[in-house]
């Protein structure tokens, strides 16, 4: 039906058209009011989320101090169960830094010391701030040279949520042993196909676009590459994100899986780390030595307005022009590669 014939066919159909017009519009109406206060809702449960997740965040407070020319770990303690203790360590911590600044050649000492807030999500961060170049240098090796050993101490302290992370290890090593063969055993000179990678990426974010459109929620997933393919997981990240990450690489180099996969929901943050209250659905493809191979990426926003989808971006990352850094799955050789876990 060309246009003429449409239009005479609209006013041949008279008010009848016009009002299924109507209803069409109602409909949409309703629709988009419905996906608003979805969202809404969501927004409003996102945020009591996070707020009850930062404030019920345990810490330990580490030092690292230079003395002798050498950098020593000082544990200061829990500032929410160790009370007094805890403030007499950190007082005499300061003392120690004061007496033992670093050996910076030119300009001023004015810090001493780096304390490190090793938290319940399992990551440390560095506390410590500084304008001075050299003890920014200082600070940035300390940073390096000690955040991994300092955020190895994590099930030493916190050791019921070591042992929920070790029971998933042994959890997903034994559903993943009954569906493929493991350890996986890659033919000598075996390349990674990244054209399978991005196909998989564009499946699983076209899914969780079809998801958040339906339910409000995308499922977030875990998988490990073996021998048969792929297999993947739907699982909430728990509070203990980078524990969690930890766990999930211990997995992998327990069936010596030649990559992880991951996928979920995020918020998208400006340069200097805020929130702009869009969202975004991701997902990366992990090698071995804790870099990404493939990744992809649709912005949408939800908030106050209409749900709306920006178009999606998919890129290879390792080796080319789009480098991305993650922070959450340690290389796989940080866990020896013994199988114990898999009894």
């Amino acid at each position: 039906m060309n246009g003429r014939e449409h239009a005479a066919g609209t006013i041949q159909g008279g008010k009848q058209s016009g009002t299924a017009g109507k209803e069409e519009f109602m409909a949409m109406r309703k629709k988009t009011a419905r996906q608003l206060a979805q969202a809404r809702a969501t927004q409003r449960a996102r945020k009591e989320a996070a707020r009850e997740y930062t404030d019920d965040m345990r810490y330990v407070q580490y030092g690292v101090l230079q003395k002798d020319g050498q950098d020593t770990i000082v544990r200061i303690g829990d500032p929410q169960n160790d009370g007094d203790s805890f403030e007499q360590n950190l007082k005499a911590f300061i003392e120690l830094m004061k007496a033992n600044p670093p050996a910076i050649k030119n300009g001023s000492r004015d810090v001493y010391g780096n304390v490190f807030e090793l938290y319940e999500d399992g990551r440390a961060h560095n506390k410590v701030t500084t304008t001075n170049e050299e003890l920014k240098a200082w600070h940035k090796d300390v940073t390096a040279n000690f955040r991994e050993i300092i955020e190895s101490r994590y099930d030493h302290e916190f050791p019921e949520h070591a042992a929920n992370m070790n029971d998933l290890v042994q959890k997903f090593v034994s559903e993943i042993r009954a569906k493929a063969n493991i350890p996986v055993q890659l033919p000598e000179g075996a390349v990674f196909n990244f054209e399978y990678f991005i196909d998989g990426i564009r499946r699983y974010l076209e899914t969780a676009k079809q998801q958040i459109i339906e339910t409000g929620e995308a499922k977030s997933v875990i998988g490990w590459g073996v021998e048969e393919g792929i297999l993947t997981y739907p699982i909430g990240f728990p509070k203990t994100k980078y524990r969690f990450g930890r766990a999930v690489a211990e997995v992998a180099s327990i069936i010596n899986a030649p990559f992880i996969i991951t996928g979920g929901e995020g918020w998208v943050r400006n340069k200097d780390g805020k929130r702009t209250g869009d969202e975004v659905l991701q997902a990366d493809v992990i090698l071995p030595d804790g870099s990404v191979a493939v990744f992809g990426y649709i912005e949408f926003r939800r908030i106050d307005c209409p749900l709306t989808f920006k178009d999606m971006v998919v890129k290879q990352a390792n080796g080319g022009e789009y480098a991305k850094k993650q922070f959450l799955f340690p290389n796989w050789g940080f866990f020896p590669n013994t199988g114990t876990a898999a009894a």
